[in-house]
């Protein structure tokens, strides 16, 4: 992922800790280094900056700086996908709203 220079996320959801899913269909959700628990500072993919917070790719472990990641509201119109039903689409995107 050193190449790609942000992280664009759709369907965001959530309040003390956010989740949502990119542009190639992984999801990320937000995290916090929770010291207490013995956890380390993570490493941003994109940048190398130490993290103490930021976002971590449930499909693949890297993490990212908030300053790297871009939410978005999908858009079946650009992205030319096509709604599937129970809230999904063809792209891979899930949301609320339902068919578009």
């Amino acid at each position: 992922m050193a190449e790609q220079e942000r992280v664009i996320l759709s369907d965001v959801e959530g309040f003390s800790r956010k989740s949502g899913t990119d542009q190639h269909g992984a999801r990320w959700t937000q995290f916090e280094v929770d010291y207490l628990a013995e956890q380390e500072a993570g490493e941003c993919c994109i940048c190398g900056a130490t993290l103490e917070s930021g976002w971590l790719c449930l499909d693949g472990g890297e993490e990212v700086c908030d300053g790297h990641v871009e939410t978005v509201d999908h858009d079946p119109q650009t992205c030319g996908c096509r709604y599937l039903g129970n809230n999904a689409w063809d792209c891979g995107h899930l949301d609320q709203q339902g068919g578009g």
